[in-house]
């Protein structure tokens, strides 16, 4: 079974905005095996060209551990101004009005429709081809569905995750995707919607929403602005459990190894700096910085701090009494009542001028805390080791932020905290929020990790891992030298608690630096190691490269993480079928880089084991022909001034990248340079110009002519000469010779020094 998008099609009634250059009704065909039915109103196979075996582009047999099937390939080629964003774009605001109007979850909610869109976007997985139609031309829905070969199908939920499919878009151009010029075609379906800067746009980049809305941009931008320090870092996150678990990317680029990285225990207090957030928040009650400056309130977060340790639970008793007694309706009547009810105790008259949203924050961390310590024991028990109460409050504040994702929103409620007041006992809420951290998806990874570490420590206090961190952290050791050794203790950890390795690598209590090696000195056909760098030290083209295909990988393997939770109020689907779009990634690429990406892709997507995606289709929007000249031409889009291209289709796979650049690139002038090319132009015509005249002169002496020949061979004699002047500025017969010498062209280069040796 495979995956493919197979064609778009804008509708006549598409925005002229939207369409741009694209032709209204034209068949747009990733897939070059179908074509327009005979009364255009859907497609079908050519029956005198099959489609690409389903395993074309796998470089190995299928690996057993995996669930992957299929990688499939496109490319959209094109001059700038072609169509080919107009192309990629619509087919977004297809998705987008697409899954906000089929409401599959509650996620969808939050997405905005896309006014003036009227296109049809066809996909196949299997043997069935579907197609999705969407027409808010008039910014109503007025026709939005699925369609099957046959009839009109809504998928039951059981079925979604086989029948649709979630697709990334991946654009890192700096002047592409502004949000900006996006805003006026977005449908605001309230007043409040209307007066915000936000477009449709805006809620389809990347966002925490556990991978459950079926489109994301990546990377996420704000305002139009992509955070390059931020994607850095994210990158190096990405990287390292990669690198630690399972071998990938030890070989970083060409010449550079991952020998070694640097573990710089964080001195942050993340409980502190936590509080010091929550203390900014000032929403409707503005007021309290004004009589309560930071000092004091952090004076107060101390004594809470303080507080935690000792267990004192008042807040949680006399707030319960507050409500049981009728007293309070809601945190605020909790808020403006407590004066007269907290004067008994010391610890909530501290917090008399807290606002309703600071007052619930501290509940919902105290109730965390209890979580974390009926998880892993009393934080008294880590108070002897610096690195492990870190990780002890560390835990508290990433339990908290996790219950934040909208896939935990029934706990996170307005109204949560009140009802489980009002009826009583904490255990239910304490046991909704326990059971996150058996969530084993990529939404409480960094929590499971700070979780099981401190077990670890707990149950067994002389583990090697754990002294191992111990030591770097205690001892301000930073270099990790042989990254094998550190795997080993993560491995024997496995054998001590009976988990998987990515929960014991380093925790996030260290700042991790990755160094590598350059291969640069050889004795007796041995290899050596040359000085260790900072991966901060590579490229821009490195960088880009390792941080594409490191950020697929892992956003592919949390797409593949996730799973339907008991504890969810509606379903989360987890998909079969990946739809990549990657927009001009060989920015900053060297050509070999160029020429071996997709090779790479492949190799580290068939090295991952999936456990729950089958196919993948990958869509190139390309300037490159190296990234061409992989992919056979019935998979190629090319496109010139909107419109396909169907003259002179060359047969792309394995082509000669001259040949390629002429053919789908359109380049009308050849390959060379347009600086190098006029500057050709003009010595050819020079040379030629300077051996005229002087066959001229050879020829007004002879009196083989006659007269009149004569004189209109004198007249030809003086346009050259004229012609030629306005040349000798740029020209002489020394500056010819330099030019030719520096000419690389071998055939061109010959026919100039032969039309040299004439003058």
């Amino acid at each position: 079974m495979s995956f493919k998008i197979i064609a778009i099609r804008p509708l006549d009634n598409c925005a002229d905005h939207i369409r741009k250059n694209l032709a209204r009704g034209e068949f747009y065909f990733f897939d070059n095996t179908y074509r327009p039915s005979i009364d255009l109103t859907g497609i079908e196979k050519k029956e005198e060209q099959s489609s690409l075996p389903s395993n074309f582009f796998s470089l190995q047999s299928k690996n057993p551990n995996t669930s992957l099937e299929s990688i499939n390939i496109h490319a959209v080629v094109g001059k700038n101004g072609s169509g080919k964003s107009s192309l990629i774009e619509l087919m977004i605001r297809v998705l987008n009005n697409f899954f906000k109007a089929q409401k599959y979850i509650k996620l969808t909610d939050r997405l905005r429709y896309s006014k003036g869109v009227a296109a049809e976007l066809y996909f196949s997985i299997g043997e069935h081809v579907y197609k999705i139609r969407v027409d808010t031309s008039e910014g109503d829905i007025n026709d939005i569905g699925i369609k099957g070969e046959i009839a009109t199908i809504t998928p039951e939920p059981d079925k979604i995750s086989q029948e649709l499919f979630f697709t990334m878009y991946v654009n890192y151009s700096l002047y592409g995707l502004d949000s900006g010029d996006f805003w006026k075609e977005t449908v605001h379906e309230n007043k409040d919607e209307e007066t915000d800067d936000e477009s449709w746009l805006d809620k389809v980049f990347h966002k925490n929403d556990g991978y459950q809305t079926q489109l994301v941009i990546h990377p996420w931008r704000d305002n139009g602005q992509i955070d390059i320090r931020n994607e850095k870092e994210l990158m190096r996150q990405r990287l390292i459990s990669q690198i630690i678990l399972d071998g990938s990317f030890i070989e970083f680029t060409e010449g550079l190894n991952v020998r070694s990285f640097v573990l710089k225990f964080s001195e942050v207090d993340f409980l502190t700096e936590y509080f010091n957030k929550i203390f900014d928040i000032t929403g409707n009650d503005g007021y309290i910085e004004e009589k309560y400056p930071k000092k004091y309130i952090l004076e107060y977060l101390n004594e809470f701090l303080s507080d935690i340790n000792k267990r004192n639970i008042d807040l949680f008793e006399i707030i319960q009494k507050l409500i049981n007694e009728g007293i309070a309706k809601n945190f605020a009547d909790v808020r403006y009542n407590k004066g007269e009810y907290f004067s008994d105790y010391v610890f909530l008259e501290k917090f008399k001028f807290l606002s309703d949203s600071q007052i619930e924050e501290i509940i919902y961390l105290f109730m965390c805390f209890e979580v974390i310590e009926a998880e892993v024991g009393n934080l008294e028990d880590f108070e002897g080791t610096t690195f492990l109460r870190q990780l002890f409050f560390y835990a508290i504040v990433k339990l908290r932020k996790t219950l934040r994702y909208p896939r935990y929103a029934f706990i996170n409620a307005e109204s949560y905290l009140f009802q489980v007041f009002k009826k009583g006992p904490l255990e239910i809420s304490k046991k909704n929020i326990s059971d996150i951290i058996k969530d084993d998806s990529h939404i409480s990874i960094k929590l499971r990790q700070a979780i099981e570490i401190l077990k670890l420590a707990k149950d067994t206090p002389n583990s090697a891992l754990i002294q191992f961190y111990h030591d770097h952290a205690q001892n301000r050791k930073q270099k990790v030298e042989g990254i094998s050794a550190l795997r080993e203790l993560i491995n024997q950890a496995v054998k001590e608690r009976g988990i998987e390795p990515i929960y014991f690598v380093p925790p996030p209590v260290f700042n991790i630096d990755i160094l590598l090696s350059k291969k640069n000195k050889e004795i007796n056909g041995i290899e050596l190691d040359g000085n260790d760098i900072s991966w901060k030290s590579i490229s821009s083209g490195e960088f880009q490269k390792i941080g594409i295909i490191s950020s697929l990988v892992y956003h592919l393997n949390n797409l593949d993480s996730v799973r339907s939770h008991k504890g969810a109020q509606e379903n989360f689907y987890n998909y079969e079928n990946v739809n990549i779009m990657l927009d001009e990634i060989e920015l900053y690429f060297h050509p070999e880089y160029q020429r071996t990406f997709i090779y790479d892709l492949l190799l580290k997507l068939e090295k991952t084991i999936f456990k729950q995606i089958k196919n993948i289709n990958i869509t190139f929007i390309t300037h490159s022909p190296f990234i061409l000249s992989d992919i056979p031409s019935q998979n190629i889009l090319k496109l010139k001034e909107g419109k396909v291209e169907t003259d002179n289709v060359l047969n792309s796979f394995a082509a000669n990248i001259h040949d390629l650049l002429r053919d789908d690139f359109f380049l009308k002038g050849g390959s060379m340079g347009e600086f190098a090319s006029k500057k050709i132009d003009g010595l050819v015509r020079y040379l030629y110009l300077k051996s005229k005249i002087l066959e001229l002169e050879n020829d007004v002496e002879i009196d083989f002519y006659s007269k009149s020949i004569k004189e209109e061979l004198k007249k030809l004699l003086i346009e050259c000469k004229r012609e030629i002047q306005e040349l000798e500025s740029d020209n002489n017969n020394k500056h010819s010779k330099h030019i030719i010498s520096l000419i690389g062209e071998p055939i061109l280069k010959s026919k100039l020094q032969e039309l040299y040796t004439k003058i």
